[in-house]
This record gives structure tokens, C-alpha cells and sequence, in this order.
């Protein structure tokens, strides 16, 4: 929301936030944390398949209770935390309308500790190194706490994506009682060799225009480009095409998008298909059927051995659910690492509107069921982890595996 379009009433939300809520606040919030009560039961298609109804109204009346002692901070994150217990990563609170404040840098998880991938200028000697403390609490205590908290967790592989993600939220932090100020925050990084404090404050905006990545999209040549977050892109002359699947588009660009992939791909004889889905948070899994109606066209392909599909912790959602399809339909290998979402869940998110703070709830409409099972992720046939070291010198080892593989085929073709 702009600040300009933020009205009186919702203007009572925006204030100190270390402040406890005065009494007008504390009625608004009660009607709006009612109004979450209600709403959650009419419109999740199964709310307590994890929690008992009486826990879950027991748990609202708690908070309800506090309000005259809570903040802001402290609501939101009781109540992100109500909604965690639910037990599915499509019911969720994500803050996105809500005014925040972050620090500026963005977070990877490897073997369970906090490294900064992404940073802004000001503080690019930040790459790379790893978080150690905040405000003097250790981040695998922090870690902990926002596993508990942030939206869109469905397992161990998710927990990790999430709770980096809003790690560097300060109101997220503020109210799980591990900040009290947004201003000079004390930090404590390690370089690899040595420890050393170093603060920063958090604002409402920030530039991460300072990166590591995995990624090598350089390596292809983008042939068919429906956007920066999708596209076909070809290597070897066409012979091996790779489809960068990080967003989703709508179902009309989809047509539009796969009759033009497999116009390519047959125009120059593809034989290997990569289709990479890597942190591909989700969309609408039937445009991803569209494509998969295309591009099982292409004749060209080597439908035995030359289709793959790349996943890692943060293919949520569709993504995760075009995964398994992809393996079907299209007999893809899967390579890489397990997705953050389960194969049997519920999905197809819907989501409402809290009348007083605007607080945007999520919920799942529809159960589906990817898998005769009930594993906790969609795990990969050939299981490859990209680690720091893969950030820092730009290497993508699931890529590297897939192009080994290729040449493998070709050999052993030849023979």
C-alpha cells in the first residue's frame, strides 16, 4: 500500500510500535483478530487438520487478552505465529501490505547457519560473511524463533528459505523481543578468519543491488523471452535448450509463450530440454500444464533420457506441484535439491483482508495429492546442494551435473 492511500483509521496500525496499544487500538485490533477467528473458519478447507479447534480459539482468546500489554510488533507476531500452527504453508500472514522496516541485506541458509548473499553498496564487504549475533543473541536462536513465525513453511526445506527471508524484517524482530530499536543495531559477522561487531540500521527502503549467486544464465543465449523471470534460452546452437522458470506468467501469456518454445525448439531440433524451477515460490500450476501440452510436441527431444527438471528449497507451491507433473508428463529427471513444499497438501491459496489493520491472512482452498504418499517434500532423483562455495565463485553444481550428464549420453551413444 502507498503511503498516500493510507487512511485515519489504518493510521492508528502505523504508530510507535514499541508502544503498548492504547485503548481505541486494543478494540480495533480485537475486532480484526475476531474477524481472523471467523473468516479462517468459513473459508480454510480444512482448518484443523493440525491444530484442535479448542486450541486454536484458546490461543485467539490469549491474545486477545494481552492486547492492553502487546504492541503492534508483538500482535502481528502472535499472530503469524497462530497461524504457523495451522499446519500448511499456503495459511499464512506475509506482512505485505503492512509498513516495514529492513536491514539491508538479504540471507542464505547453509548447514543451518546465516550468510548474506545480497547487500547494498554501503555494505557490499558484508558478502559472504556470516551472521553470528543480533543485539547479542545468537542467530541460531533467532533462526529458531522465526522458524516458528514466518509465512510459507511446510518443512525443514522451507523453514530455512522463510526464516531467511525475514530475518532482516525489523517489526518481525521487534516483536519476537529480539530488537527494541530499528537504529544501530549491533551485529556480529564472521569473514571466514575472523569475528568483528558492525551495526546498521533498518529503513523502509532499501537497494541490494550488491550479490553472489549460483547462477551462470550468461551461458545462454535467451531465444524466447516472456520476462526477466522467464524465458528459453538455448546452448550448443540449439541443441540443448534451458527454460528459466522463476516466475510464473498467466494462462494467456502461457499459450502464447509455449507455442513459440516449441516453434524453437523444433526449428532447431532440440534433443535435451532443461526446464529450471529452482526458487520458484509458486503461481497457477495449470499454466505450467500449458506448457507441458506444448512442449511435449517437440520431437526433436530425447523423451527417453534429455529432459530435466531442476528443483531446490525454495520450488514452492505450483512450482513444486509442475515438478512432479513435469516428471509424468514429461519424463523429466529431477536434479537437485528437495522443494520446500510437500507433494500431497493442501494449496490453491485464497486470502482475505482484516477490516481495521488491513493485515492481508492467507488459506488454502484445495487439497491435492501429487503423491500416492505422504513424504515431506518432492525429492529430487539425482540429489545435488549448492553450497557458500557455489555462491562465491558463481557455480551452479546441479547445471554442471545436468551438462555431464548430456555428454555422458552423447558418449555412450556413440559407442
Amino acid at each position: 500500500m502507498k503511503r498516500s492511500l493510507i487512511f485515519p483509521l489504518f493510521a492508528l496500525f502505523l504508530g510507535p510500535t514499541a508502544q503498548a496499544l492504547d485503548e481505541r487500538q486494543a478494540d480495533l485490533w480485537q475486532q480484526d483478530i475476531l474477524a481472523y477467528q471467523r473468516q479462517l473458519k468459513q473459508q480454510h478447507i480444512d482448518l484443523f487438520h493440525n491444530i484442535e479447534e479448542e486450541a486454536f480459539d484458546d490461543a485467539v482468546e490469549d491474545i486477545i487478552d494481552q492486547l492492553d500489554e502487546l504492541n503492534r510488533d508483538q500482535v502481528l507476531t502472535q499472530l503469524m505465529q497462530l497461524t504457523h500452527r495451522i499446519g500448511d504453508g499456503h495459511t499464512s500472514i506475509p506482512l505485505w501490505n503492512q509498513s516495514l522496516h529492513y536491514f539491508p541485506f538479504a540471507v542464505r541458509i547453509f548447514e543451518g547457519k546465516a550468510y548474506i548473499t545480497q547487500t547494498s553498496a554501503d555494505h557490499s564487504q558484508l558478502l559472504g560473511h556470516q551472521i553470528i549475533s543480533i543485539n547479542d543473541v545468537p542467530v541460531a536462536e533467532v533462526l529458531a524463533q522465526l522458524k516458528t513465525t514466518a509465512p510459507f513453511i511446510e518443512n525443514s526445506q522451507s523453514a530455512d528459505i522463510r526464516a531467511a527471508q525475514y530475518l532482516p524484517r525489523f517489526e518481525v524482530l521487534h516483536g519476537l523481543g529480539i530488537l527494541n530499536s530499528q537504529d544501530q543495531v549491533a551485529f556480529q559477522f564472521h569473514d571466514g578468519r575472523f569475528q568483528y561487531p558492525y551495526r546498521l540500521s533498518a529503513q523502509t527502503e532499501v537497494d541490494l543491488d550488491q550479490s553472489l549467486s549460483f547462477r551462470q544464465n550468461q551461458r545462454f543465449e535467451k531465444s524466447v523471452v516472456a520476462n526477466d523471470n522467464f524465458w528459453l534460452g538455448s546452448h550448443n546452437q540449439g541443441e540443448t535448450a534451458y527454460l528459466y522458470f522463476r516466475r510464473y506468467i498467466s494462462s494467456n501469456e502461457m499459450f502464447e509463450f509455449a507455442g513459440k518454445a516449441l516453434a524453437y525448439l523444433q526449428e532447431h531440433r532440440s534433443r535435451q530440454l532443461i526446464i529450471d524451477l529452482r526458487e520458484n515460490y509458486g503461481g497457477d500450476f495449470f499454466a505450467g500444464l500449458i506448457l507441458a501440452q506444448q512442449l511435449v510436441l517437440a520431437d526433436g527431444i530425447d523423451w527417453r533420457h534429455g529432459v530435466y527438471v531442476l528443483t531446490d528449497a525454495g520450488t514452492f507451491s505450483a512450482a513444486m506441484s509442475n515438478a512432479a507433473q513435469f516428471s509424468q508428463i514429461l519424463n523429466a529427471k529431477r536434479v537437485g535439491q528437495a522443494t520446500g513444499a510437500k507433494p500431497s497438501g493442501y494449496q490453491d491459496m485464497g486470502q482475505f483482508t482484516l477490516p481495521h489493520s488491513e493485515l492481508i491472512v492467507t488459506y488454502s482452498k484445495r487439497f491435492y495429492r501429487f503423491s500416492d504418499t505422504m513424504p515431506s517434500a518432492l525429492f529430487p532423483d539425482v540429489g545435488i546442494e549448492t553450497k557458500l562455495e557455489h555462491y562465491l565463485q558463481q557455480q551452479d553444481p546441479v547445471l554442471a551435473w545436468v551438462f555431464n550428464d548430456i555428454q555422458q549420453q552423447a558418449s555412450s551413444n556413440n559407442e
